[in-house]
């Protein structure tokens, strides 16, 4: 009876280490190919992450992964909303019959894009510290708000994308310069600070 226990036992266990050792063997190559998977997804994700980052305006160069996707999703109310008024005001123009003339004015960093009172600025720069607060500094100071900007960068140079407008300017300062004159300044003195630092 007690060889009969030890057989059933030792039956036992062999199973028991079959399984181990049978599915062992398969287990690790399923279990190296899940964290190979991982690895990939993660550095996916990293790299998505960083990529939406270097999209988003006005964020620190450190930030956690929910601050990002909270930005992106205000970022895109405020560009869809901007397309609404965008929208909203090409429709009144055509309504109104006016004609609306376009302006481009160019220099090897900056180009000046004018429609009426809106403008695009496009400037193009290797990267430099605080550009992108002098950009905002010099269009506050001629009384031009920003109603979007859009940014790209690289490893050498960055690419600002901003649409301007012109409506925040008090009556004396727009008696003393017209829009186009105020866009151009604003441009002039950009490029100087380029050129300059």
């Amino acid at each position: 009876m007690e060889e009969e226990k030890e057989v059933l036992v030792g039956r036992k266990r062999n199973r028991r280490s079959g399984k181990a050792e049978g599915g062992g063997g398969g287990g690790e190559s399923e279990h190296e190919t899940h964290i190979r998977t991982e690895r990939q997804r993660r550095k996916k994700m990293s790299n998505m992450f960083t990529s939406l980052h270097a999209l988003l305006p006005l964020l620190p160069a450190k930030v956690d992964r929910s601050t990002i996707v909270n930005e992106a999703v205000n970022y895109i109310k405020t560009l869809e909303h901007t397309l609404q008024t965008l929208q909203k005001q090409r429709i009144e123009k055509l309504q109104s019959g006016m004609i609306v003339e376009y302006e481009t004015w160019s220099s090897p960093n900056v180009v000046l894009n004018l429609c009426g009172d809106d403008a695009q600025i496009s400037v193009c720069s290797p990267r430099k510290p605080g550009l992108l607060a002098t950009i905002f500094k010099i269009l506050e100071k001629h009384k031009l708000n920003v109603v979007s900007a859009h940014i790209s960068s690289d490893n050498c140079r960055s690419l600002y994308m901003i649409h301007a407008h012109a409506g925040g300017a008090s009556d004396e300062y727009s008696e003393a310069f017209s829009v186009e004159e105020m866009f151009k300044l604003a441009v002039g003195e950009m490029n100087l600070w380029l050129l300059s630092h």
